[in-house]
């Protein structure tokens, strides 16, 4: 937009917006960019329509290898290491698509084309299967698209594997206005451990508000209700009122009060003695009653070997609560307090009968939908109920039954509730909205599980997880590690016995999170036939709950031994476990999660990836535990921590040689930086079970074994520490990341983790 049409010239935020869209890439471009080299950028490329980015008119592109375009002529190579936006010494004006350190030198292609008839062209770029920087690893090379589009003026990025080349590595994805002054970015896309599969963003500018139409926009009008008063000084900026009147004394202004007058007799509700009955002399007495009472919900009693059968309420703290008349027109709000008390003035108008009703939501933080019809939302009401003029004070409680769906989806909430409202004791950080879908006899194929921000519980009649706590909060440990820590599980069937070191820190530290939140040291699961039960302090009873594969840091490991040194750690134990001399509490298992593995953490030991390697090195780091306490807990547990060099605190891993399988024709072929022979075990995973043994005199060495897309192989060094392991691309879309489906705002999910 030039500055001729711009409402507000000089304020170059233009309001753009990031929104998720289905994925929907184009076809290969055409034209090649042949020896872009590695951190190289293109000569500008002329763009044949108009485009305004930014606020700031477009008329060329150059690419990057780097996974990211520059609009316009300037620009210079490099930058190769993504920054998080905005930041002025990054390009700009820039779309980074999947910012990260690229090398299309030895194979791979980046490649744009221009498509389309006017007014509708569109400009395209695509990196095609580009390795990372001295390879891909085991994440595969980078493919995604930039489309700039003629005809609403925006932007999307389309990734098909935008997979970064360790699960530590930071990546960007977002765009940048000229000097580095705004950005918008991808939400978790801002130099986050951020990978993208088969999704799609687009950037889009939005409109220009513009309240007292005086053709200057409200982003830089300082008087947006035009009534000659300055917004900072103004009590109602939004609504013109010259002579800042303020009857009531709140701060806001008769303008603002106004907004609201229910009976129309010129008194706004804030002001108005009677807001439901006209009384334009402010003279009548309004008949008013007040409501109280406690919203609760039925909670079934666990004991050592499962349910009771006795039932216990559970008040529902912080819950919006409506009145309703027989119009529904709601005539009155609350929320509960923290006992789950409410208290409420209704004003009685003619004959009126009237409801209570409260939904299981807590609004902008948790809400638990039906799964069969997920738009909808699961509610409690109260029976029709009338008022007297002499009913001045009514108890009017309100109680889900266990019985009843309703009983199911309040407890849901209240547990997921109980455990946002401990996390918020440490940090106050910004998460996205908790959606919960759950409906009685319907069991998911996963179980309950867990993926970007939705929570799937089974409510199956084999195996209920209404009103198992410990389910509920091992889920929502999921989320709590997603939103304010972090972990790189690649999902999948877990029962117990030794796996991925990353896939058992997730489930082991969801259950351990779950613990602390409850209090008790273990983990139940009910079924209707059978409960299962894991006492964290007392997992003593399976070979497979201590120690790694191989006795190696990176070895296969029990998602309970991940947990039992957690909670050992956690709790006091006073005298009676000698190998236990520690007690963090909540304080000091916080710390770990929130500011050792949070997503910036460079360190990584042991197996590559988030694993408990990476938290006893972040709890000696941090300094919250001695370390001979923490070795005490390992040698007890038989896991080998921590390394012949101690702990990494320097931003370096400590870690052996690098390995990696690559492909090549329908071969894999072993290399690393290890000189001289080497002996390896090679497993088969998929399709089929095989195991066969290596012999290589020297790096790198090919596989005998044919391999496909759908082939998994992983390779174990049998005479040093080594392991690494390829999976084809079909492979890891079925096994890694789960079937796709869409939530309630059209955002793509993937369902990845299984309890």
């Amino acid at each position: 937009m030039g500055d001729a049409c711009d409402l507000c010239p000089r304020d170059r935020r233009s309001d753009v917006r990031a929104e998720v869209i289905p994925f929907n890439p184009r076809p290969s471009p055409d034209a090649q960019l042949d020896d872009l080299g590695d951190d190289g950028l293109s000569p500008p490329i002329p763009l044949p329509f108009d485009f305004v980015f930014f606020g700031e008119p477009v008329d060329a592109v150059r690419v990057s290898s780097n996974g990211f375009i520059v609009l316009g002529e300037e620009g210079e190579a490099g930058h190769a290491r993504p920054r998080r936006l905005p930041h002025r010494e990054s390009p700009s004006p820039a779309v980074y698509g999947y910012w990260l350190d690229l090398d299309p030198r030895e194979s791979g292609r980046i490649a744009w084309d221009i498509r389309g008839e006017i007014p509708a062209r569109e400009f395209h770029v695509a990196w095609e299967e580009v390795p990372h920087f001295r390879g891909s690893e085991d994440a595969g090379p980078v493919s995604l698209q930039i489309v700039l589009s003629e005809r609403d003026q925006s932007v999307e990025i389309h990734c098909l594997n935008c997979v970064p080349k360790r699960p530590t590595q930071g990546a960007t994805q977002g765009v940048q206005g000229q000097g580095g002054r705004a950005a918008r970015v991808t939400p978790g896309g801002n130099y986050r451990r951020f990978r993208a599969i088969e999704s799609a963003v687009r950037f889009v500018k939005g409109p220009q508000p513009d309240l007292d139409e005086d053709g200057e926009g409200d982003a830089c009008d300082e008087d947006r209700d035009g009534d000659g008063i300055p917004n900072s000084d103004d009590l109602c900026p939004d609504h013109p009122d010259p002579e800042q009147l303020d009857s009531d004394e709140d701060g806001l202004g008769n303008a603002c009060n106004e907004t609201i007058d229910r009976d129309r007799d010129g008194f706004a509700d804030a002001i108005d003695r009677c807001p439901r009955t006209p009384n334009p002399e402010q003279s009548l007495r309004c008949v008013v009653t007040t409501l109280s009472g406690v919203i609760s919900v039925e909670d079934q009693v666990l004991g050592p070997s499962g349910f009771t059968g006795e039932l216990a309420p559970v008040s529902l703290i912080g819950l919006p609560l409506q009145v309703l008349n027989q119009e529904d027109e709601v005539i009155a709000e609350t929320v509960t307090d923290e006992a789950g008390r409410y208290s409420v003035a209704v004003e009685q108008v003619g004959e009126e009968s009237y409801r209570l009703r409260v939904e299981a939501v807590l609004p902008g933080r948790i809400s638990v939908h039906d799964r069969s019809n997920y738009a909808a939302r699961y509610a409690l009401e109260s029976e029709s109920f009338t008022l007297s003029p002499e009913n001045r004070e009514r108890q009017q409680d309100l109680l889900a039954t266990a019985d009843s769906p309703a009983g199911g989806a309040f407890h849901i909430l209240e547990a997921t509730s109980r455990g946002e409202r401990f996390v918020r004791r440490f940090t106050q950080e910004n998460a996205s909205s908790l959606h919960i879908a759950w409906a009685p006899l319907s069991p998911f194929d996963c179980g309950s599980c867990y993926s970007s921000s939705y929570m799937m519980l089974g409510g199956g009649i084999g195996d209920p997880d209404e009103f198992d706590d410990d389910v509920i909060l091992h889920e929502f440990g999921h989320y709590f590690v997603h939103q304010w820590s972090h972990d790189d599980s690649p999902g999948g069937r877990h029962n117990g016995d030794p796996t991925d070191p990353r896939l058992a820190y997730g489930e082991g530290v969801a259950t351990f999170f779950a613990a602390m939140v409850s209090g008790v040291g273990r983990y139940r699961d009910n079924r209707d036939d059978s409960t299962m039960v894991r006492v964290l302090e007392l997992l003593t009873g399976r070979d497979n709950f201590f120690g790694t594969e191989g006795n190696t840091l990176d070895g296969l490991i029990s998602e309970y031994a991940v947990a039992a040194v957690m909670f050992d750690a956690y709790d006091d134990s006073g005298d009676s476990e000698a190998h236990d001399q520690l007690a963090l509490g909540d304080e000091g298992s916080m710390r770990i999660l929130l500011e050792g593995m949070g997503a910036d953490r460079e360190t990584d030991i042991g197996f590559e990836g988030d694993d408990l390697a990476d938290w006893l090195n972040q709890a000696a780091c941090l300094e919250v535990a001695p370390l001979e306490s923490l070795e005490s807990l390992c040698e007890h547990r038989r896991v080998p921590w921590p390394p012949e060099d101690g702990p990494s605190c320097d931003g370096k891993a400590t870690e052996g040689p690098l390995f990696r399988l690559d492909r090549v024709d329908d071969r894999l072929v072993l290399s690393g930086d290890h000189k001289g022979p080497s002996y390896w075990q090679i497993e088969q995973h998929q399709p089929g079970a095989w195991q066969g043994r290596l012999e290589c005199a020297q790096l790198p060495c090919t596989l005998s074994l044919a391999i496909d897309g759908h082939s998994v192989v992983v390779a174990r060094r049998l005479d040093g520490p080594g392991r690494t392991e390829w999976a084809g691309t079909q492979a890891r879309a079925k096994a890694q990341y789960g079937a796709l489906v869409f939530g309630d705002d059209g955002a793509a999910v993937r369902v990845y983790r299984v309890r």
